[in-house]
Formats: structure tokens, C-alpha cells, sequence
């Protein structure tokens, strides 16, 4: 496993049990703010040290050395969605592109655009015939060619009552039978109210709905926890070169198998981790009771510690925040006490016991309508609750969350933008807000006025300059914390009135305090196109900021750090959530000095 936080090109050959780094630096795997595209890549079916590579804006590729060197084959400045080769057809490259579909028949020398005027998303061809070629476009469905290419007409029975409402994303051909394809589209506006897979079985003449079939061979716990969310955004579509009944579908959520064709489905979730960690909350009284806020597939808990978790289902989607009540009982959720506050999906719900039911404050309550982006509660105060709504500001409850009234924005640039906030532990009128973009402001007067504190924090406008991470110091209040992607770790030790860059060139994304001993601070964080140079990883420091330890992250995967939550009954345990692999939980050894 490669050290680099977006790894590189990498070739097994056992499997997928061990992998070899063949480069880091090729072009096409993606760079600027281009990272997560341009990973297009086909071996030639005569040759297989001969590999092609479709980049996002570099144009097609070709290595003629397994992967260790390439060449430039043209076609620079398009967004290469797809490319294929044909096993009959030496030589001919067709590629689709945001700017039409491109024909080479001599290996990459000379191209011709073949169809012009569409956004071509995906192409594939006919086994038997190369010269039968398949497009799916973003916008227009699905496009024929029985002549190389010369000419083009609209195969769309059966698909047009659809297309309004579709975005094209993938077509497969069966490997074995011509005639067969498969496609796959996105629904505009996710509403996932139209057919977004199909099947042809006669070239394209008529197309007819792969079945959502739920009643068997369909999971439907988890993240797949209703019949709208089977294959709800499917991503791309594949068919097995030697059992070609056997099709797989890859969405935003899991991988999808059938056995027969598309008339039945399971998922194949086994060891596939793609969740994105954004919340994670320690009970602070009872071991092994963790609560996880995930991108897209909800709140999770466990009870052990890890072991196994449990999804529920009453919280929606994306869990941003989880605040547990820190006045709960000795053993909450025995006894089912434990109080807990969520964002989600711009919503506030409250749960009275643990987690297990919940109710949307933003619906029941007075609390204003607009996105809820953030929740704190004052320790010794569990009734008093804060609530940032965009559009409206910053909200006070002083019954637990059933009344609300609004405090003052005087200071503030505006109220219709996502502010986080954080209190001071000793001082009820002390408040602040931050905004990745917009900075940090402080509230000395609860929360009337506000007044800007980055003297000393390279202010300007992003994509220079985010915000990523800010925190009250617990053992002193007057020293805030505050981490920057690019450019660190700041610290004020007078409330914010100048800072200081105390740990520089790395993208803090998290801070966090050790609950057994707060002078332990724990910063982290991913990379980003623009901070390029910044370092990823996680960084320690045992006596209050003063000296830095890196930390070994190579168990985690990757370096794509969001959250970091030390545990309050075991030294040096952390929990470690990350942007696309899951959930960590580990003590992490030493690395070496940033």
C-alpha cells in the first residue's frame, strides 16, 4: 500500500491480496482539482503489457511497459469518461468524451470525432462486429453505429418516456451474445421515481427495465434500508467475460450482483468499506458505546466497543454532528437515558435514549425552518441548548430543545451561510461561531455581538484558505485553537485577539482533546488539490501544544482523515474517521517529528 494519501498506480498479481506500486506521478491518475477523476484504464487484449489510459483533462495514454512509463497519444484538454479496445480489431481506440466520441484506427496516431454535439458519457461495442458501436449520452439516451462510425442514429424504444428525467452514465455489452447491453442512468434530482436501468436484447430495437426485484436476494437493512434505495444511484455496470448472465452494478452505496441476467439481485457488501466517517461520539461514561454519523448511509452505534454496530433507521442520511449530553447517567443506556443531539441532513433530532428513537426539533418545535448546521450544549447545563439555522442565526433553548429564541448577529457578515459553533467552559456569555470561509467570531456579550478574531491567520478567499477545525481549549479557555487546510495549526492563548502558526504545512481537518488528560491534543487531516505539498496524517502533542509527534497512519489505508475521537477509558486509544474507508479504532504508534 502505497504512502501517498490518493496512492497511485498499482498492479497484483495474486488477486487483489498484495499490491505493487508501479507510479505515483502519472498524470492521468489525477491531479489539481481533478484528483478523484481520470483513472480510466484498458489492457489491450493482444498484448498485456500494453495499457490505456483515459485522463480528465491530459487526453489517452499509452504505456507499453506495464504501466512504469507513458506516452501522450492526443486528445488533450477533453474529459475522458470511457475507453475500449477491441479483441478483433488491433489498433482501434474509441473513446467518449464531454465533447463528442473519438475514433482511432491506427493506434492513437490520428483521430476523428465520429459523433459530435453530445456529451458521450460511456461506449461499448459489439463482440463480433467492431465496426457495431453503442454511446450512451448524458442527455440524449442511447446512440448506433453498424459502420465504424460514419453513421449514427437514436436507438431509444422503450427509453424515451424516461429520458427527461435521466442523466446516461454507463452501457455494457455482453461479452458473449451480441445484442445484449445493459445501461445504467442517473435520476435528476435523486428522486428515484423513474427505470434507471436497463436492458436490450436485440441490439438496441427495444429496451425494458431491469426489475426492481425486493422480494428476494435483496438486502434491505443498512444503507439499503428501503426499495427506493436499491441501485437508487447507479455509478457503472459491469458484465462477467466468462458467465455472462452474472452482472454487477456499483452505486454510490455498495456493489450490486445478479446471477441471472438482471432479473434478481444481491449485495455484495462482505470487506467493501466506502463509508464517510463525519461524526463520532465516545460515551464518556459507559465503555465500548460509540455513536457514527456517516455521509449518506446515516447513524451507526456499537455497544462493544466495535465489534458490530447497528443502523437506525429513524435518522435520515447525512449525520454531521452527534453531541451526547455530558450530565447522563452512570449507565444510560442500560437504563435508556442517554441524551443525544444529531444533525441531519440540515435537520436538529433529539434522542432520550440513546439513540434508538429520535425526534426532528426542526419540525416539532419553534425552532425557524432552514438548514441546521450545528449544536452545542454548555457543560453542567444539558437543558441549555445552542442551534445555528442558516437564514435565521444562532438559536438558544433554555427547556431542553422545546422552546427557541434568537440571539443577536450584529458583527457577523451575514446569517445565510453554515456557521459551527463553540462554547467556552467557564463563561456562559463567551460564544463562538466559524465558518470555513468566512473566519471565526467571538461573542462576549452572549451572543448579541460578534466580532471577527484571525489577526495572525493568513485570511483570504478560498480555495487559498479554508477553515477546517476549531476548538476551546479545556484546561484554559483563553487559548482557542484553530486548524487551517494548508497552512496548519494555529493557536491564541489571549481569546483569539492575534494567533500563532505552531504546526505548519499539513490540512488540519480535526482537534481534539484527550478526556483523560486534556493537555494531549490530537490534529489531522486529508489532502487537498489545492494545498498541494500539505501533509496528511495525524499529529500528537502530551504537553499542551508545545512539541509534535507524528503518528503511523499506514493501517488506515489511506490518509483521508475527518475526525479523530480519543477514547476516555484507555491511554492512547483513538477513534479515527475517514473520508471513504471506514471507521478506525486502534493505538496508533509513533512516527516521526512533523
Amino acid at each position: 500500500r502505497p504512502k501517498g494519501p490518493y496512492g497511485g498506480l498499482l498492479l497484483s498479481r495474486d488477486g487483489g491480496r498484495s499490491w505493487e506500486l508501479l507510479s505515483r506521478e502519472v498524470k492521468f491518475c489525477g491531479h489539481g482539482s481533478y484528483t478523484q477523476f481520470g483513472e480510466v484504464l484498458q489492457i489491450a487484449p493482444w498484448n498485456p503489457r500494453r495499457l490505456y489510459a483515459g485522463t480528465y483533462i491530459d487526453g489517452v495514454m499509452r504505456s507499453e511497459d506495464g504501466g512504469r512509463s507513458w506516452e501522450r497519444l492526443g486528445l488533450e484538454g477533453l474529459h475522458i469518461s470511457s475507453l475500449q479496445l477491441h479483441p478483433k480489431r488491433a489498433g482501434l481506440i474509441v473513446v467518449s468524451t464531454d465533447k463528442g466520441l473519438f475514433i482511432s484506427r491506427d493506434d492513437g496516431r490520428t483521430w476523428t470525432c465520429a459523433l459530435k454535439g453530445v456529451h458521450a458519457r460511456d461506449v461499448a461495442l459489439d463482440p463480433a462486429d467492431p465496426n457495431t458501436i453503442y454511446v450512451i449520452t448524458r442527455r440524449r439516451g442511447v446512440f448506433k453505429s453498424t459502420d465504424g462510425g460514419k453513421t449514427w442514429r437514436a436507438i431509444n424504444t422503450g427509453l424515451d418516456k424516461y429520458l427527461p428525467n435521466l442523466l446516461g452514465q454507463s452501457i455494457e455489452a455482453d461479452p458473449k451474445r451480441p445484442g445484449v447491453l445493459y445501461v445504467c442512468f442517473h435520476e435528476k434530482h435523486y428522486r428515484y421515481r423513474h427505470p434507471n436501468r436497463l436492458k436490450t436484447t436485440d441490439g438496441g430495437r427495444s429496451w425494458k427495465p431491469i426489475p426492481r426485484s425486493i422480494e428476494r436476494n435483496v438486502h434491505l437493512r443498512g444503507w439499503w434500508k428501503s426499495k427506493g434505495w436499491f441501485c437508487a444511484h447507479p455509478h457503472c455496470i459491469e458484465v462477467d467475460p466468462v458467465e455472462p448472465e452474472r452482472v454487477y452494478i456499483g452505486d454510490w452505496y455498495t456493489v450490486w450482483r445478479s446471477e441471472d441476467g438482471g432479473r434478481n439481485w444481491e449485495a455484495c457488501n462482505e470487506g467493501l468499506e466506502t463509508t464517510c466517517i463525519m461524526a463520532i461520539a465516545v460515551h464518556p461514561k459507559v465503555p465500548g458505546v460509540v455513536y457514527v454519523g456517516c455521509a449518506d448511509v446515516g447513524f451507526f452505534r456499537t455497544t462493544d466497543g466495535g465489534r458490530s454496530f447497528d443502523i437506525r433507521c429513524a435518522v435520515a442520511s447525512n449525520v454531521r454532528q452527534i453531541v451526547v449530553v455530558p450530565d447522563a447517567s452512570s449507565w444510560p443506556f442500560r437504563t435508556g437515558l442517554t441524551t443525544l443531539y444529531a444533525i441531519d441532513d440540515g435537520s436538529l433530532l433529539k434522542s432520550r435514549d440513546g439513540g434508538e428513537y429520535w425526534t426532528n426539533l426542526t419540525k416539532e418545535t419553534n425552532l425557524p425552518e432552514g438548514r441546521a448546521t450545528s449544536v452545542a450544549l454548555p457543560p453542567g447545563r444539558p437543558e441549555t441548548v445552542y442551534c445555528w439555522v442558516v437564514g435565521h442565526g444562532l438559536l438558544r433553548s433554555d427547556d431542553g430543545g422545546k422552546n427557541w429564541r434568537l440571539l443577536g448577529s450584529e458583527g457577523l457578515p451575514t446569517v445565510n451561510a453554515p456557521f459551527n459553533i463553540a462554547l467556552d467552559r467557564r463563561r456562559e456569555e463567551v460564544l463562538y461561531l466559524w465558518n470555513r470561509e468566512l473566519g471565526i467570531f467571538r461573542s462576549t456579550d452572549g451572543g448579541r455581538s460578534w466580532k471577527r478574531i484571525m489577526k495572525g491567520i493568513p485570511y483570504l478567499h478560498p480555495p487559498k484558505f479554508r477553515l477546517g477545525a476549531f476548538a476551546v481549549d479545556p484546561l484554559d479557555p483563553n487559548v482557542l485553537w484553530a486548524g487551517s487546510h494548508a497552512y496548519g495549526l494555529f493557536r491564541s492563548t489571549n481569546c483569539g485577539e492575534s494567533w500563532e502558526n505552531i504546526l505548519k504545512g499539513f490540512n488540519c481537518e480535526t482537534i481534539s482533546f484527550d478526556p483523560r488528560e486534556p493537555s494531549t491534543i490530537y490534529v489531522g487531516g486529508p489532502a487537498f488539490w489545492y494545498s498541494r505539498g500539505a501533509k496528511a496524517g495525524i499529529w500528537r502533542s502530551t504537553d499542551g501544544g508545545r512539541s509534535w509527534e507524528a503518528l503511523q497512519t499506514e493501517g488506515l489505508g489511506h490518509k483521508r482523515i475527518y475526525v479523530i475521537a480519543p477514547d476516555p477509558f484507555e491511554e492512547g486509544k483513538l477513534w479515527v474517521g475517514t473520508g471513504g474507508n471506514g471507521l478506525f479504532v486502534g493505538k496508533p504508534l509513533k512516527g516521526s517529528a512533523p
